[in-house]
């Protein structure tokens, strides 16, 4: 996804918490330096208040828990 983000633009990214590698929120922080405007949205199962709070602190635009209902996270694409 970062390669993705050097090589083309987007307006919004959706992460996962649980990555292989590096995790959702160590990937929105690079983003958030690199590409401010981008609009992460955090979707997870992941969803302690503890995520969720530090997710928001580190620039992201929302954050859906799963399961979700289709509706909750198109309320934050549009």
């Amino acid at each position: 996804g970062l390669e993705m983000l050097q090589k083309n633009t987007f307006d919004i990214c959706i992460l996962d918490i649980g990555m292989p590698g590096m995790d959702g929120l160590q990937v929105l922080e690079i983003i958030k330096e690199r590409h401010p405007d981008v609009k992460v949205v955090m979707l997870s199962a992941r969803s302690t208040k503890g995520n969720v709070m530090k997710a928001l602190q580190l620039g992201a635009y929302g954050f859906v828990a799963k399961p979700f209902a289709e509706g909750s996270l198109r309320e934050h694409l549009y």
